[in-house]
């Protein structure tokens, strides 16, 4: 068995050389070039949220002060005290270092090398913008619950009002953010076939690359990798890290709104996290091997048809019906006796997600009941819990 490290540095070796030219392009570009980008981008966002909300309490209080004590309460007392304190002073020096950042490299983001930052940026922002939404809709749920224990209709109304005026805010939001992703992987699938094509193209490497031997591990069906493989490594990549991102910035929102309400919760979550996550990604590993056979399985079954289209000619005239026959039935026997064991281990995958999913709606009500039945916190906590967990 291969060590797993090992693997996994060897994937990321070749995900750098494929991925990274589009966001840093120049033989001459490190690793840590990217990863510094990556990081400034991430600062620049986070500054630039902090002065769009600041932007927007002191508007509102300015023009509307009852629509800020109505739909922003405890906010602009939060903002006051990130700008009086020494948050706010470090960040807005993370901000302009992450800017600098930029300028340094400006030489390697002509040519429109800028968009992809550009539009990672504002996928960034988004899902920072909706995870703090989602973090005061958390809030929100608590109150109404509080609200309709204490028979408290007016508060109920207002509460619900708020609710209503964060959907208004997050549904642009969201739509926006649906629309910008798969641009987003449209744009890098259309300069990742562009390479390849040139690749393909240049020194006649179409013609030493052997469709017909199966046995080549490292190039297998050109035309498929370079149709179809790179719109799927291209959405899916780009998925994997907007999710990523968004899973890092919900656990480390969520997790301090945990620890508020109940510090034994907080660990048990992050022991459920990472034993769940840890069971997956060792089960997942056979899955994955799965996955990259039946694409190349399937692309060897569509060779053998159009080869059947390319030569019908000289298989009608050599009467080769049943020889071709059985050379596109035993392709096809491969790609369904690998799929076979897909779904076999897909479901397997399925069965323990679900069950991971079932447990956690139970886990947070068996650790905050002992402590409401203490009266030790209200009956809104619960549904926020329940919610941040």
């Amino acid at each position: 068995m291969s060590n797993p490290i090992q693997s996994l540095r060897i994937q990321l070796g070749k995900l750098q050389r494929l991925a990274q030219p589009y966001f840093l392009p120049g033989e001459e570009s490190n690793s840590w070039q990217f990863l510094l980008l990556v990081a400034a981008l991430l600062g620049i966002v986070v500054g630039l949220t902090l002065l769009l909300l600041t932007g927007v309490v002191a508007a509102s209080g300015a023009l509307i002060p009852q629509l800020q004590s109505r739909f922003l309460p405890g906010v602009p007392e939060r903002v006051a005290g990130i700008w009086g304190g020494p948050a706010g002073a470090v960040m807005m020096l993370i901000f302009a270092a992450s800017i600098a950042c930029f300028v340094a490299f400006r030489n390697k983001l002509r040519q429109g090398r800028w968009l992809p930052w550009l539009l990672l940026g504002v996928i960034a922002l988004l899902l920072l913008v909706l995870n703090g939404i989602n973090v005061g809709i958390s809030f929100i749920a608590r109150n109404i619950d509080n609200s309709l224990v204490a028979y408290d209709a007016s508060g109920f109304w207002r509460i619900v009002s708020i609710y209503g005026f964060c959907l208004l805010l997050a549904l642009p939001i969201r739509t926006l953010q649906n629309y910008i992703i798969p641009k987003f992987g449209l744009l890098w699938r259309e300069w990742l076939t562009k390479r390849l094509l040139d690749r393909y193209m240049g020194d006649r490497a179409y013609y030493q690359l052997n469709p017909n031997d199966e046995s080549n591990a490292e190039v297998d069906n050109p035309d498929q990798r370079i149709s179809e493989d790179t719109k799927n490594f291209t959405g899916t990549s780009l998925s994997f890290i907007v999710g990523i991102l968004e899973a890092l910035l919900t656990f480390f929102s969520f997790i301090i709104v945990l620890w508020t309400i109940s510090k034994t919760l907080t660990f048990a979550l992050l022991v459920y996290a990472v034993g769940g996550t840890a069971i997956i990604i060792f089960i997942g590993r056979k899955l994955v091997k799965l996955n990259f056979q039946q694409l190349k399985l399937e692309a060897d079954f569509r060779y053998g048809l159009v080869h059947i289209r390319d030569n019908a000619e000289s298989i009608a005239f050599y009467k080769g019906e049943t020889q071709e026959t059985l050379e596109v039935e035993r392709r096809l026997g491969g790609a369904i006796k690998n799929f076979d064991r897909l779904i076999i281990w897909q479901a397997l995958i399925n069965m323990i997600q679900r069950s991971y999913d079932y447990f956690s709606r139970f886990l947070p009500w068996i650790v905050i009941a002992p402590v409401y039945f203490a009266k030790g916190v209200e009956f809104g906590v619960i549904s926020q819990s329940f919610i941040a967990f």
